[in-house]
């Protein structure tokens, strides 16, 4: 019964998303997508099979220099979320950036629980490795994990996972945003939730979507927050919103890597909830929030 709760409530909450994202401000700017393949990757004893979007603009397209690449996971709570749902933002950060994007769609819960997401952006984040060269013309010493609330998580557990089987060249960089990483985030503040664009009741109902009744049994690579060592990890870049009900996970995984000597910038930005950035592109937050991280991405 419990499943059957959790995948009612996530299905309206994919309906709601969809509802809210009508009427958000996008963009129209002059990206080709050079390429839309799909590949097969025997992964943990299965097949796992993803599409390798990737997004340049039409200058990159045509220089032979070897250039730096961002693997973006998308988010959506793990029950909701798609390329597609987001091209327009991420072709926005192709041509604000000049680098290119590989974005791999994966499986959501709850129909497909942890691991199942993980494992096939792992595979995704691999398969980009091991090719980007030939194919795209990326060095992949330069390149970095990026997602945005679960698929900050997600970008999260793939750079432990990276770390953890030795990938080489290893990740240059995580950039963190709002990054949904930690199941034990279930405690309301009366205060400030009716601030909160993403409220408690709609984290613990995507994590009950993702883990089931397992509480406390879930890995790092499915709640990054959970890992005991984050030594060796890649340079972080981490920001979110005042008015998030992440800000204290947020800080306090900036805090952990710190003194792991890992090499972070953390912004807190005030007054803001989550996906603010999204919801008001215009406002002086964030613009700033993106510019940061448009010149993160251009510096790798």
């Amino acid at each position: 019964m419990l499943h059957i709760s959790h995948d009612r409530k996530a299905k309206k909450y994919r309906q709601s998303a969809k509802r809210t994202a009508a009427g958000i401000p996008t963009w129209s700017p002059t990206v080709v997508l050079i390429c839309r393949s799909a590949a097969y990757v025997w992964q943990s004893g299965r097949d796992a099979q993803f599409s390798a979007d990737c997004g340049r603009t039409k200058e990159k397209r045509k220089q032979t220099k070897m250039t730096s690449a961002v693997f973006y996971v998308h988010g959506g709570g793990y029950v909701t979320g798609s390329v597609e749902f987001l091209r327009k933002q991420i072709e926005a950060r192709v041509e604000a950036t000049g680098i290119p994007f590989f974005a791999p769609g994966y499986r959501l819960a709850p129909r497909h629980p942890h691991l199942v997401p993980h494992e096939d952006c792992f595979a995704a984040l691999r398969w980009v490795h091991e090719n980007s060269a030939d194919k795209f013309n990326v060095d992949n010493s330069r390149l970095a994990v990026f997602g945005e609330s679960a698929g900050g998580g997600l970008a999260a557990g793939l750079a432990l996972r990276a770390r953890d089987e030795n990938l080489s060249p290893p990740l240059a960089k995580q950039i963190l945003v709002y990054p949904m990483m930690d199941d034990r985030n279930s405690i309301p503040n009366p205060e400030v939730e009716h601030l909160f664009t993403w409220s408690h009741d709609n984290n613990k109902t995507a994590w009950k979507a993702l883990i089931g009744d397992k509480d406390g049994e879930i890995d790092c690579y499915g709640a990054a927050a959970r890992a005991s060592n984050l030594r060796g990890l890649p340079s972080t870049y981490l920001d979110v919103g005042s008015l998030d009900i992440f800000v204290h996970d947020t800080v306090d995984y900036a805090q952990r890597l710190m003194r792991e000597n890992v090499e972070v910038e953390l912004h807190v930005w005030p007054r803001v909830p989550h996906g603010f950035e999204g919801l008001a592109p215009q406002t002086r937050y964030g613009k700033m929030a993106m510019k940061s991280r448009d010149a993160t991405v251009r510096s790798l």
